[in-house]
């Protein structure tokens, strides 16, 4: 009779500590992630790092891509510095002064023809330097 209850309690002991167990290794799990830079790119999630999936995206970048990266939630994202916010590469084609027979010169800054496009989407660009003459290219538009 006393063998009995000793079999009975052991294996309720074992799954009371098991599960307090599993709890505690998800935690200390959970918390090395976030202490942790996957993506080598030089920061955790832990240092602000939107997705430590994706090099291209952490604190501070500086650089616009036309290709979104994939946050864990599935959803795809531009924002490629980390601060919550999307910020397009908007600069519209500026041309200052008028070509003209008598000399006059004018001066032209390449950008978007017209309104730029939304982040991961086609435009025409305007590559020219010099009035009179435009060149364009079809581009993506990149953000961060």
């Amino acid at each position: 009779m006393l063998i009995r209850p000793l079999l009975v309690a052991l294996p309720l002991t074992f799954c009371a500590c098991f599960a307090e167990t599993e709890g505690v290794d998800r935690e200390r799990e959970s918390m090395s992630k976030k202490d942790e830079d996957r993506d080598k790119d030089g920061f955790t999630v832990a240092e602000g790092d939107c997705n430590d999936d994706d090099e291209r995206a952490h604190p501070g970048q500086k650089l616009s891509f036309a290709k979104p990266h994939k946050l864990a939630s599935g959803e795809l994202s531009f924002d490629f510095d980390c601060d919550g916010t999307t910020t397009r590469d908007d600069e519209i084609a500026v041309c200052l002064g008028a070509a003209s027979p008598e000399g006059e010169s004018c001066s032209c800054a390449p950008g978007w023809s017209g309104e730029a496009p939304d982040c991961g989407k086609s435009g025409t660009y305007s590559t020219a330097t010099a009035c009179g003459f435009t060149p364009t290219e079809a581009r993506t538009q990149a953000c961060r």
